[in-house]
């Protein structure tokens, strides 16, 4: 129950960064991240490129689930590849959606859920991918495609597309340091 306890804690700790003021309003007072290019990008322009890739990352996977790809339909060392991409791939979108909108400065639990969170998801998305391409060839390997030559090359590439999207957006994320800015004080 400790544990359990603690996690709690942990989860909700952001909280205590709220101040009420004299007024009775609550305002942030911990800390700040601030956007600071290596490329000399601006923010909006980086965070429409990493939205647009997010995007395209969840929209490409959706193709091969209205095809009859083979083993797609009753194989689960097929499905479940394809299922977890489609998961890690809306979880990238809500990542990059939560720092969209956190505007110009991002307060440390944005931060923490936001830029913390890319590196391992845009890994685990390009890693879902390959295994299910490797997962794909092992099923038709074994069973034949069946006729289904124009369904197995959509998967493929759309798998490809994926896994080459999550390093993009990897990369892309890389290109920013975060900066630590001074909090407001009550």
């Amino acid at each position: 129950m400790e544990r359990r306890n603690g996690n709690i804690r942990k989860r909700i700790s952001y909280y205590d960064d709220y101040k009420k003021t004299a007024s009775g309003e609550y305002v942030y007072s911990g800390l700040r991240y601030e956007y600071e290019s290596m490329t000399g990008k601006k923010r909006s322009v980086w965070m429409r490129e990493i939205l647009l890739m997010c995007i395209a990352a969840f929209a490409v996977m959706f193709p091969p689930g209205f095809m009859h790809v083979p083993g797609l339909s009753y194989c689960a060392y097929v499905l479940l590849p394809y299922g977890a991409a489609i998961i890690v791939s809306g979880y990238l979108l809500v990542i990059a959606g939560r720092l969209a909108m956190a505007k110009d400065d991002v307060k440390a639990w944005e931060y923490d859920k936001s830029i913390k969170a890319f590196p391992a998801a845009t890994i685990l998305l390009a890693v879902v991918s390959v295994i299910g391409i490797i997962c794909e060839i092992i099923y038709v390997v074994l069973n034949g495609m069946n006729g289904r030559t124009l369904e197995f090359i959509v998967y493929m590439v759309c798998q490809l597309i994926s896994g080459a999207l999550a390093i993009l957006i990897s990369r892309q994320v890389k290109t920013v340091n975060w900066k630590v800015i001074e909090s407001n004080s009550i």
